[in-house]
């Protein structure tokens, strides 16, 4: 009999994984969570619209043979995430956008800092651009620095991209939908008149696809 999971990790595709480079970013992301060093029981699921349902290649999951592919009628990244939560059976989830790659420790790290903080509801840490260029990086630095206050500790934003939630708090607080980009602003407010922390960690580290600078005009005008 398998042991019940303690932390489940819900993966979703920001923009649609439908389409040769979403299949090759779930599988990188796949890879990146079969080499964490957390070694309690964890349970992976891969969550999609009902349209791509057929269309996922066979190979999809042959890096964590234990994923569950999991098929909803929403489509949008914020209704997958929490339809992800509500199925997910562990007492922490963690949240990963399917163009993200986490660093070894990186599910490690959150679910030890939930434990030592029962106060927060959640966590998140740094995000990274892949590139070689200076210009690139230092992009990273400045579009993701609203969630980093300089060091560990109580932070007053989460990075929804890369981050691991208490779920009894999520489910109390979900990501508002309907609404655009940044409804995770409205869910970190939510949580903290709640009464929860949010906590920060550098040490919690994804490396993000740069898509672009179409990419960066648009996280510049939200």
């Amino acid at each position: 009999m398998n042991p019940l999971p303690s932390v489940s990790v819900v993966i979703v595709s920001d923009h649609g994984a439908i389409g040769p480079e979403g299949w090759s970013d779930i599988r990188r992301a796949l890879s990146a969570l079969s080499d964490q060093d957390f070694r309690g029981p964890a349970e992976f699921l891969v969550c999609e619209s009902e349209r791509s349902r057929g269309q996922l290649p066979s190979d999809l999951t042959e890096s964590l043979p234990s994923t569950r592919l999991c098929f909803f009628p929403e489509v949008t990244s914020y209704e997958l995430k929490n339809r992800g939560v509500e199925t997910a059976t562990a007492e922490f989830v963690a949240l990963l956008d399917a163009d993200c790659q986490p660093d070894r420790s990186w599910l490690g790290r959150m679910v030890r800092g939930l434990r030592e903080r029962p106060t927060a509801a959640a966590i998140s840490g740094i995000t990274l651009y892949r590139s070689d260029s200076v210009l690139v990086r230092t992009c990273a630095l400045l579009g993701r620095s609203y969630v980093d206050p300089g060091r560990a500790g109580p932070t007053r934003f989460i990075a929804i991209n890369n981050c691991a939630f208490r779920r009894e708090a999520y489910l109390d607080c979900p990501l508002p939908t309907g609404i655009g980009t940044f409804s995770s602003r409205l869910q970190s407010e939510a949580l903290r008149r709640a009464g929860w922390e949010l906590l920060f960690d550098p040490d919690i580290r994804a490396i993000h696809d740069f898509d672009g600078w179409a990419m960066e005009a648009d996280f510049r005008r939200n």
